[in-house]
């Protein structure tokens, strides 16, 4: 704009008759002239390097419509794929589902399968562990209780030596070895016997039945043992009497019996009267009665004095359908006179 400017005013001073311009003058305007043409190429070079940001801006901008074009065109694609794709991963989906499902019913039939086979053969060798124990050498039913035995049948111990090989069948209660007992039944058991027969023993476990008195001895001999008395009227009524030690002598000392320590609701019918007896039968007096054999008078072998508050091998009466002493007698609970419809004896390992 300059630049037009001073040639216009330049033509003005020649038109005008100012044929003379001093030299002066004329380099002024040459002068003014170089810069407006030198402002004037800058511009141009602006303007041409602007130009060029323009069309590179163009380029870029149809560069970007053309992945934006292309972009709408592969996402148009991919709905169309997908709309095929979701409902055949469905599908495949729905089958892993089955087929899984499938194969877990199958593994957990097979598992259960297994699991009743393996149950089976823990079952049997828990039969065959429990017979091994059962049948290894023990000195009582206490042993074979803590082994995990059927206490509840007849059982064999081995008390008289753990590497013998005589060993003995015997009824428990549990951890009880039970030594006699008198029950109703028909018939009855006869307790009315010689010497020889109370120190082997008789009777049936499954029945009325008296251990004996050697092995009553070795097991009492054994360890220190507690004593257990069941009785039972009648009526229905029970009594208990339990004492805390219990130990039968050996053979030379006639079986002497050594009790104490009583507890119970039945009354002491042997440690207040009975400790110290020696054992008599009717055909073996060894009680310290001395106008008689009180097991021959009363009809009952047992640990006499002279003679007895229990008769617990007396003859089995009804009730107090007895003659004073001589049926099955508990005196500090019935009396005399009354003969108890069951007793049960039974011994263990004194607990400490």
């Amino acid at each position: 704009m300059a630049l037009m400017w001073t040639m216009f005013c330049l033509s003005i001073l020649i038109t005008s008759g100012y044929s003379e311009i001093t030299e002066e003058q004329m380099e002024t305007f040459k002068n003014e002239i170089l810069k407006e043409i030198s402002q004037l190429s800058r511009n141009i070079i602006s303007v041409n390097n602007r130009v060029d940001e323009l069309i590179k801006w163009k380029e870029n901008f149809e560069t970007i419509q053309d992945q934006i074009n292309s972009i709408e065109s592969d996402a148009n694609s991919a709905n169309v794929k997908m709309d095929y794709i979701i409902p055949t991963i469905n599908k495949v989906v729905t089958s892993v589902d089955d087929i899984v499902k499938q194969d877990r019913n199958e593994s957990v039939e097979n598992s259960m399968s297994s699991l009743d086979v393996i149950k089976g053969e823990v079952t049997e060798m828990n039969n065959r562990i429990y017979k091994i124990q059962c049948q290894m050498p023990s000195r009582n039913c206490a042993d074979l209780y803590n082994k995990g035995c059927n206490t509840s049948e007849p059982l064999q111990i081995f008390p008289y030596s753990c590497n013998s090989n005589e060993c003995v069948s015997v009824l428990c209660d549990q951890d009880w070895t039970i030594i006699q007992r008198r029950q109703e039944g028909d018939p009855r058991e006869n307790f009315y016997r010689p010497w020889a027969d109370y120190v082997q023993g008789f009777g049936e476990l499954t029945g009325e039945f008296w251990m004996g008195l050697n092995l009553i001895h070795r097991l009492t001999a054994y360890s220190k043992n507690e004593l257990h008395v069941e009785l039972e009227d009648y009526d229905g009524n029970q009594r208990w009497a339990r004492y805390e030690h219990f130990i039968v002598g050996p053979a030379e000392d006639k079986y002497r019996l050594f009790i104490t320590g009583y507890t119970g609701d039945a009354g002491d019918a042997l440690a207040a009267w009975q400790n110290g007896s020696a054992f008599s039968t009717y055909d073996q007096d060894n009680d310290i009665w001395d106008t008689g054999n009180c097991a021959e008078k009363y009809k009952g072998a047992w640990w006499h004095n002279a003679c007895h508050w229990a008769n617990l091998n007396g003859q089995p009466d009804v009730g107090n359908d007895t003659s004073p002493g001589v049926g099955i007698i508990w005196h500090p609970w019935l009396g005399y006179t009354y003969s108890l419809r069951t007793v049960t004896m039974k011994i263990r390992p004194l607990i400490t």
